[in-house]
């Protein structure tokens, strides 16, 4: 994909399964055109009978952290049960 070519990128409940997070936000990044949007829905970090060990999870505030190294900043939250979205715009 050329950079700068999405206008919005979609990820759900993958960032929990993968330990690289450096290559999938720079790729990201480089995607999406400027002010593009990235919405990302994942576990909360709360003890559940089900889904990853809480240890695995990020909380949407670690989400946030992470995503502002990489060029990002949040414009949205929303709690939507067991999950969270959160989205961010290109700075």
């Amino acid at each position: 994909i050329s950079s700068f070519f999405l206008s919005k990128i979609f990820i759900v409940l993958l960032l929990i399964q993968l330990s690289l997070d450096h290559l999938v936000f720079n790729e990201v990044h480089r995607v999406l055109k400027p002010n593009g949007r990235l919405a990302i829905i994942e576990c909360k970090k709360e003890i559940q009978h089900f889904g990853p060990p809480i240890q695995r999870r990020l909380s949407s505030q670690e989400m946030e952290s992470l995503l502002l190294q990489y060029g990002f900043e949040k414009i949205n939250l929303v709690d939507i049960g067991y999950n969270y979205l959160i989205q961010f715009c290109v700075k």
